[in-house]
């Protein structure tokens, strides 16, 4: 990105103020920021948006639900 064009959106971008509800399609929560349409994962552990890593992490099968499936 553009370093002028990053400081303005640091600067007057969106503020994500106002979040969707929680969807859950295809094993993925999301919330969508209602005014610029960014998704950001959410934990329903947590009850609250979390990091794509933390998500990721919280969706990935546990060596035991692996040897169940065998």
């Amino acid at each position: 990105m553009k370093p002028l064009r990053w400081i303005l959106q640091l600067a007057f971008g969106c503020r994500h103020g106002q979040l969707s509800r929680v969807f859950t399609i295809r094993n993925r929560s999301y919330k969508v920021c209602v005014e610029c349409g960014q998704e950001f994962d959410y934990s329903w552990k947590l009850m609250r948006p979390v990091p794509s890593d933390v998500a990721a992490r919280a969706h990935a099968p546990q060596d035991g639900a692996r040897l169940a499936l065998r």
